[in-house]
């Protein structure tokens, strides 16, 4: 699935392509051989205009590839407070607690967009 998502305010339009069923993007030409793509539940590639980022389905394991570029990479100080965890956040926003980072307001969009792209492709699957 291709979706395109306009400029919005100072954030520039995003292209992402969505695969699934068995279908993977080509293995960059930058992850050198031996190098892990992706894990058993499929893996996510950020390409960007000086570079590529992979991680795994959770976004989780980030690497810049080539090797090279992780090795000279050197990370921003942290300033977001981290999760504890999804399902933690959601039993702490339960009990009356802090309001979890996936809140509907959230995963909402995310699930609409899922769920057109489902439907479009079930609809490309119609005699």
């Amino acid at each position: 699935m291709r979706y395109r998502f306009p400029a919005r305010g100072s954030q520039p339009a995003v292209k992402l392509t969505w695969y699934d069923g068995g279908l993977s993007p080509a293995r960059p030409a930058e992850l050198e051989a031996g190098q892990r793509f992706g894990d058993r539940n499929g893996g996510l590639i950020f390409v960007g205009d000086k570079g590529k980022l992979l991680c795994d389905f959770t976004g989780a394991a980030a690497r810049l590839i080539p090797e090279s570029r992780m090795k000279s990479y050197k990370p921003p100080p942290r300033t977001l407070v981290r999760s504890i965890g999804h399902k933690q956040e959601w039993v702490r926003a339960c009990k009356g607690g802090e309001q979890a980072g996936a809140n509907f307001r959230v995963a909402g969009f995310v699930s609409e967009i899922l769920a057109l792209g489902n439907a479009a492709v079930r609809q490309s699957r119609l005699p």
